[in-house]
């Protein structure tokens, strides 16, 4: 063997043990960067701000990345909204997503009330969602609006999904809403027969039943309350809807005024408020 060939194998031999090390070292590298992310990450997670952009982007090239979100409670909110307000960073990264970040960017959502936001690795992440509830389509100005409890527009384009429930009118009458499903709570006979009720001069409503009657009841929610709870228990004894009655006006505390819907005038069947002459009855409660 010549002197050269016996020089090259020599380094050829020394070089080998290096490359080994190289390698090595390049593996423990990769094994640490995914055990960071998949059992030594809390902290990061806690603190995403903290990660550059880099370490984000190469732990989604192990495939810690977002592709799957699992969505769990949402049945008014558009899925599409939701799925925008998740992906809504940079990067979707795991190591970058910002729980809190995804949690407030879905409560601006007007259907979700709250949200939980969590990880399963390594690459979903679980939704669950607190919508909240719709109670009636709020007509003003010609507009109509799904709004909850508290008078909170929920919806303003897919109104015609929620046509079932009762329809409340007028100014500020959505800001009313939980007044009157409070006097109603108590009286589920009545509420479920309500059609729509009318927030009249900003001070009280006129509630219609799905049988055409109108309910006058009075100013204040004491007098609203005593007026509904004797109007029940008459609904309860004799009967007063659909017994062909167009009109009962409650507005005076001891008496109910009645009218039969065969005299009504055109002025008494809007709603408009004008007092009831021929064919008006009243009788003391």
């Amino acid at each position: 063997m010549s002197k050269r060939s016996s020089k090259a194998k020599k380094q050829q031999t020394g070089a080998a043990p290096w490359r080994g090390l190289r390698r090595g070292l390049l593996l423990a590298g990769g094994l640490a960067l995914a055990g960071a992310v998949a059992g030594l990450s809390l902290w990061y997670f806690d603190v995403p701000k903290r990660i550059s952009y880099g370490l984000a982007q190469g732990a989604a090239s192990l495939g810690f990345e977002v592709t799957t979100l699992q969505v769990s409670g949402a049945k008014h909110a558009p899925r599409l909204a939701i799925y925008s307000a998740v992906l809504d960073g940079r990067t979707n990264s795991m190591l970058a997503i910002d729980l809190d970040d995804v949690r407030e960017r879905l409560r601006e959502n007007p259907w979700i009330a709250d949200a939980s936001v969590s990880r399963h690795l390594p690459d979903t992440l679980n939704i669950v969602v607190q919508e909240r509830k719709p109670v009636a389509v709020w007509q003003h100005q010609g507009r109509l609006s799904v709004i909850d409890v508290y008078g909170r527009v929920l919806e303003t384009e897919r109104v015609k999904q929620f046509m079932k429930l009762p329809l409340v009118v007028g100014p500020d009458a959505n800001q009313n809403t939980m007044g009157l499903y409070s006097l109603l709570s108590i009286h589920p006979e009545l509420r479920s027969r309500m059609d729509a009720a009318t927030w009249v001069g900003g001070r009280r409503w006129d509630l219609r039943f799905r049988s055409g009657e109108l309910l006058m009841l009075p100013e204040g929610e004491d007098a609203s309350r005593k007026a509904l709870e004797r109007f029940s228990e008459m609904e309860r004894s004799t009967g007063l809807l659909g017994r062909g009655f167009a009109r009962f006006d409650m507005r005076q505390e001891d008496r109910i005024y009645t009218r039969r819907a065969a005299t009504l005038s055109k002025s008494s069947e809007t709603g408009g408020g004008v007092p009831a002459k021929a064919g008006t009855q009243g009788m003391s409660i």
